[in-house]
């Protein structure tokens, strides 16, 4: 059994530690995850605190799952699209658009050097992300920053798991292609 089936198990029999812990290890990376939704915090924070009363409160009917986290991603997910009455396709939200209370000026030159890369990294994001449709900015997403294998990629995006690998696939050559003399 891995670590997160035990966290887990523990948790629906009632150990208030192992909740706190499954909140410790996934708030922070639901929220990110949220930004490629909205940029609105109060409704991220909301959604994110709504999905953990509910998962206590339901606990005893909950049953064993495989990975938590993409059980949370879609239960935000799913929580966000009802709130925001989106259609079945959800626009991202660039990541030039994220909230810049996320950005804080650096302390060390170590600090520095890894901000810098950061913003390096997202504007080649950014410059790869132009030229790609929404359902492969998604997945891209999904693949590459969630790190979401295809499998959990497929029930996110509500789409086989085929069809994922053909839209990463077209994605990964459609980059290649445009910026192979980059």
């Amino acid at each position: 059994m891995n670590k997160d089936n035990s966290v887990w198990m523990d948790f629906l029999n009632g150990d208030t530690y192992a909740y706190a812990k499954i909140y410790e290890l996934y708030a922070k990376q639901m929220y990110i995850y949220a930004l490629h939704f909205t940029t609105n915090k109060e409704l991220i924070e909301d959604s994110i605190h709504d999905i953990f009363v509910k998962l206590y409160n339901n606990r005893s009917k909950l049953s064993h799952i495989h990975n938590i986290k993409l059980y949370l991603f879609i239960a935000l997910k799913n929580d966000l699209i009802n709130q925001l009455n989106y259609s079945r396709t959800i626009a991202f939200e660039p990541i030039e658009n994220m909230d810049s209370s996320i950005k804080k000026g650096p302390d060390t030159e170590e600090e520095y050097i890894k901000q810098e890369s950061s913003l390096y990294r997202k504007e080649l994001i950014l410059k790869y992300y132009s030229i790609l449709s929404l359902r492969q900015k998604e997945a891209i997403r999904y693949k590459f920053e969630d790190d979401l294998c295809y499998s959990q990629i497929s029930k996110l995006m509500n789409i086989n798991i085929q069809s994922v690998k053909n839209i990463v696939q077209s994605a990964i050559k459609k980059i290649k292609s445009e910026f192979s003399a980059d």
